[in-house]
């Protein structure tokens, strides 16, 4: 009967090699998918619930309105934080959620315990707004800025951002909204005689009124199926109004004070004009609006820029002559630089500390060895930050350049430890290794930090 020792081990050395390859291969394939940032998302993703009451105290809104909607909300799972804001005449509740939330599903629920909850409202309460706030757009993901420039009017300039800028760049993958600054908005102009209306018994107010009821979305409830192959099913349905864009003027209804029921065409003339311009904006004698672009969350910030300049730079030709689009912000600049400088940190510190391991053993072999094993860990790292969709910013990036020095002195000792040793017990070793490392950087923290310097 063979020694322990002697036993075949459950595992090849060749299987071993091809499974850390195949890692390898899949960490350098995942590098680009990576979340690459130049902060951290500092915000969860939220609601925002929003109400008013006419002529009422703000102790008194607390009491009878934001009291009995925070209960409510608060019974719905995955709110991580809830707080609220009660004026005299209005109230406002923020609701926070886990960071992985899908906050348009979350957003279907808060409306359907709303429409249950608002039956025991006031009256004269409005029926609360639902508005969803992504934390992408407030945590620094802003990418690039475009300066589109013409001798036209900057409508007509904004039309070409709009009509053609635009939907092309939205359709990148990873861009989360292209916002178009600088031009005098477009505005639908409502000319009433105040005979007409007279006569008809319909105020400014009903006209005001129709026209809200016409293009507002509301949520109508919601229903759960029960499905015997996928479980519950929920089911939400939503009012959805028409598009300010492509509104009808002429198939709006008007109640009239009797009670007819008018056209909107009837009583009023409706015309598409150019707001008053209150600032103007030049570059070499050119009117000029700003288009900026930004990104979304868990996206390579520089790989959705790359695509989006590619994208400009194709539509460049199809804009109209006497036009230009002049790339003004690139802020994924910042990280380039960023990284080459860690980068370059990062190979320093790998180069001395291989150069030293080899002066020392005076061994090739064992050198290579540990440059094979850092980059392995490195590549196989990007599989979990990936997996577990973490965020690589500029905070991060600082932390992985530090963490070199960790992995290389634990690839010495467990080394040394199985050349000498011919064993893999050297978890004492490891964790003396990593504490020495752990401590040695808590002392230079303290000695560079402005308590310790004193």
């Amino acid at each position: 009967m063979s020694s322990p020792s002697e036993q075949t081990p459950r595992f090849s050395p060749f299987s071993l090699n091809i499974v850390f390859v195949v890692l390898i291969i899949t960490g350098a394939a995942i590098m680009p998918l990576l979340s690459l940032q130049l902060n951290p998302t500092r915000f969860l993703p939220s609601l925002t619930i929003s109400y008013t009451w006419p002529d009422a105290a703000a102790r008194v809104i607390e009491q009878q309105v934001t009291s009995v909607l925070e209960g409510v909300i608060s019974t719905l799972p995955g709110v991580s934080r809830l707080s609220s804001t009660t004026n005299n005449e209005s109230g406002e509740i923020t609701v926070e959620f886990d960071r992985n939330t899908d906050l348009r599903t979350k957003r279907f629920e808060v409306a359907s315990l709303i429409r249950d909850a608002h039956s025991r409202l006031p009256d004269r309460v409005s029926y609360p707004v639902i508005q969803m706030n992504m934390p992408s757009n407030t945590s620094g993901s802003v990418i690039l800025s475009y300066q589109v420039t013409g001798n036209e009017a900057p409508s007509y300039i904004f039309s070409i951002a709009e009509e053609l800028l635009k939907p092309a760049i939205a359709s990148v993958d990873g861009v989360y909204s292209v916002d178009i600054y600088g031009a005098t908005p477009r505005a639908w102009e409502l000319i009433y005689d105040q005979k007409v209306l007279s006569s008809t018994g319909v105020t400014p107010g009903r006209i005001r009124d129709a026209i809200r009821a016409y293009l507002s979305v509301r949520e109508a409830g919601g229903g759960v199926d029960n499905l015997l192959s996928s479980g519950l099913q929920r089911t939400y349905l939503t009012m959805v109004g028409h598009r300010p864009d492509t509104v009808r003027w002429e198939d709006i209804p008007v109640t009239a004070g009797s009670g007819r029921v008018l056209m909107l065409s009837d009583l009023v003339t409706v015309k598409l004009r150019d707001e008053r311009p209150r600032s103007y904006y030049r570059i070499n004698g050119l009117n000029t609006i700003t288009m900026v672009i930004s990104a979304g969350r868990n996206v390579n910030n520089i790989r959705v820029a790359e695509e989006v300049k590619d994208v400009v730079e194709r539509m460049k030709s199809r804009i109209p002559p006497g036009h230009d689009v002049i790339l003004s912000v690139d802020n994924t600049g910042f990280i380039r630089e960023e990284i080459s400088r860690n980068l370059s940190r990062a190979a320093l510190s790998v180069i001395l500390l291989l150069v030293f391991a080899f002066l020392v053993s005076r061994d090739l072999k064992y050198m290579l060895i540990l440059f094979i094993s850092m980059v392995a860990t490195v590549f196989i790292a990007f599989i979990f930050y990936w997996l577990f969709r973490l965020e690589i910013h500029l905070y991060s990036m600082a932390g992985i350049a530090v963490s070199f020095g960790m992995i290389i002195s634990n690839m010495i000792v467990m080394t040394d430890h199985i050349k000498y040793h011919h064993n893999r017990k050297v978890g004492i070793s490891l964790m003396a290794a990593t504490l020495t490392t752990v401590g040695a950087l808590v002392v230079i923290f303290f000695l560079m930090s402005p308590r310790g310097s004193r």
